[in-house]
């Protein structure tokens, strides 16, 4: 529980993958540890990811997390209450112009869409090994549900669709980002796995991002400080908003060169070291 009697309100914000999670994509069992007796004893700590809530909430059973921004900025989501906070959808227009530009490429998109607490997740038959990587460890989660169509056409309320994401080579990658990013109101990304050779694509509101979230989530619990960790390039804007800037010792090397800070890797709890020292 925060405690805002004790002074100014820090909130530490960090990246999952390749940042807090170790290279077995796991929080190591002293981070967790540690993690827990802090946030008993006041931490305001949350995460910026672009996993959804179902994924992060299994991370952190039986820790008490603060609101975190999640699928890049594209929803703000209270762990404790099970509810979104902020969302920020895809308009039906401009779904349509991103649909038919996915349907020119050999690929098997993700569709996410928000029903209550829970995210339906829309997507065709999937063949390559990758995607089903991506879909096998997610497809029993508690508040996530799958459905496979034959057709884009099939997505059911389409007015609240969020976020679509992708695996893919690297080429066809750059391909979709660029005609993506063409299209009004619509941001794309893409980058490396951390793990893979492939690289992944997601697609959002141009007004979602990390930034944006980590933003709005300082100003809904009054701190007076940001604190945020990342790896990544697409943590990069989160960074850049952060009032103390921090890269893990595996970061690339873009985010490292605009950082504060650099603390040990993300297999060596270096998340957790620094926040035990700087509170």
């Amino acid at each position: 529980m925060i405690k805002k009697e004790d002074g100014p309100i820090k909130l530490y914000l960090s990246d999952l993958d390749g940042t807090l999670l170790n290279n077995n994509t796991a929080i190591s069992d002293y981070t967790k540890k540690t993690l827990k007796k802090l946030i008993d004893d006041g931490l305001c700590f949350s995460v910026a990811t672009a996993r959804t809530a179902a994924t992060v909430s299994d991370f952190f059973e039986g820790i008490a997390i603060s609101a975190g921004v999640l699928m890049n900025g594209t929803v703000v989501f209270d762990f404790q209450k099970e509810e979104y906070l902020v969302v920020h959808k895809i308009l039906e227009n401009a779904l349509s112009d991103i649909l038919e530009i996915l349907d020119k490429y050999p690929v098997s998109p993700f569709i996410y869409s928000v029903c209550g607490k829970y995210l339906n997740v829309y997507h065709k038959k999937l063949t390559k090994e990758y995607e089903l990587s991506f879909y096998e460890p997610r497809k029993n989660r508690r508040l996530k549900k799958f459905f496979e169509i034959s057709s884009f056409d099939e997505i059911p309320n389409k007015d609240e669709i969020i976020y679509s994401c992708l695996l893919t080579d690297k080429e066809t990658a750059e391909n979709i980002k660029a005609e993506i990013n063409r299209l009004e109101g619509i941001s794309a990304i893409c980058y490396k796995d951390n793990l893979g050779d492939f690289y992944y694509v997601e697609i959002m509101s141009q007004k979602a991002s990390k930034a944006s979230g980590a933003l709005w989530l300082k100003n809904y619990y009054n701190a007076e400080t940001l604190i945020a960790f990342g790896d990544n390039l697409n943590d990069i804007p989160l960074l850049e908003v952060a009032d103390k800037k921090i890269a893990v010792e595996n970061a690339v090397e873009p985010l490292k060169d605009i950082s504060d800070i650099i603390i040990e890797s993300n297999h060596n709890d270096g998340v957790i070291k620094f926040i035990e020292k700087d509170i």
